[in-house]
């Protein structure tokens, strides 16, 4: 499998007279290469699931039971509850505060039950920064929890919250470093890189060529323009997670014996 290291060595063979500086961004082209992938689909590798509990407190009542990951793309699917007998209960996703306040009073201290509605807060505005952090978005359960979920052990009578995700892979950054895209992106993370680094030799020709061998005759808006080694990657991953079914044939003579000779 090739590894980190051996994908940069990769790209600097394709750069031409590269100077220093463009040397030293190779590693950083190539952990954007595989940002990029990621940005643009959603590969069968990057599915997670992060769990929490709620916390009951009847004298200060809180809908927010924690924040997103930090590796946090976007949702996957539906959030659910265990039960400690084995099954599990679906909740859906609200679209936006308004939405969730039409629906629940959000302060509302007889407003209690079993988890019914998620909702991904806003971001939070930092100062020090500043900027807005989508890293520390809240993830809310409505109404507040009733603490009489089935868990005998503790917490007792909380409930365990699973939240499927689609996450980001670690950023690539020691040498030995390797993973699916390494494996089976590694002609995509090269000509991506290359292409990248020929633009910061301002080398726009050479640039071109590789983008296209990376990415086709992408637009930068749909994905379905997307081509080239993107695609390929594309490709695999969904083969990979397909299952295959039976196919029902239809037939003239399907009333006839089992045994019934065919031709």
């Amino acid at each position: 499998m090739p590894d980190f290291q051996a994908i940069q060595q990769r790209v600097l063979t394709r750069l031409i007279d590269t100077p220093a500086a463009v040397q030293a961004e190779v590693p950083t082209l190539v952990a954007e290469a595989q940002t990029f992938l990621q940005a643009t689909h959603n590969f069968n590798v990057m599915k997670s699931e992060a769990a929490f509990t709620t916390t009951t407190n009847p004298t200060n009542p809180t809908h927010i039971i924690g924040q997103i990951p930090s590796n946090w793309k976007e949702p996957r699917g539906s959030p659910y509850y265990n039960l400690q007998i084995g099954s599990t209960r679906e909740l859906d996703w609200l679209p936006n505060r308004q939405f969730t306040y039409r629906q629940w009073d959000p302060t509302d201290p007889y407003s209690v039950g079993p988890p019914r509605n998620m909702l991904l807060g806003e971001p939070v505005y930092d100062p020090d920064t500043p900027d807005y952090l989508n890293a520390d978005l809240n993830i809310e359960v409505y109404p507040y929890p009733d603490g009489l979920s089935d868990w005998t052990t503790a917490p007792v009578g909380e409930y365990r919250i699973k939240i499927p995700y689609w996450a980001f892979l670690p950023v690539l950054s020691a040498n030995t470093d390797d993973n699916w895209f390494t494996e089976h992106a590694t002609n995509f993370l090269i000509d991506f890189a290359t292409s990248r680094g020929f633009e910061l030799d301002w080398d726009d020709q050479r640039a071109a060529i590789w983008r296209t061998k990376a990415l086709g005759n992408y637009d930068g808006i749909q994905n379905t323009t997307l081509g080239g080694w993107a695609r390929v990657a594309i490709n695999l991953d969904k083969s990979m997670s397909f299952a295959p079914g039976r196919v029902l044939v239809p037939r003239r003579d399907v009333y006839a014996p089992r045994d019934q000779w065919r031709t």
